[in-house]
């Protein structure tokens, strides 16, 4: 299950306790894809390493079953698909 929590706007307002839960599979080895972003010392958390590396593969995690059926289904109309 990933929760995304937003507790503060732009300008560092609290904004109450509102949050995005969900549950989304994922074939990557997330976690050690983490671990690896936190060892390299570039972020100033373990909690920013992590956030960044889970915001960059999760958008993949979505968008590749729906790209891949949009292909699929483009492939089985024509001569390649068939």
């Amino acid at each position: 299950m990933v929760t995304i929590r937003h507790i503060e706007d732009t300008e560092g307002k609290s904004v109450g306790d509102h949050a995005l839960e969900f549950v989304v599979a994922n074939h990557d080895e997330i976690i050690q894809i983490v671990q690896r972003a936190q060892s390299v010392g570039r972020f100033e958390t373990d909690a920013d390493a992590a956030a960044f590396a889970t915001g960059l593969k999760l958008p993949g995690v979505v968008d590749w079953p729906q790209f891949a059926e949009r292909i699929v289904a483009q492939n089985e109309g024509t001569e390649a698909g068939r």
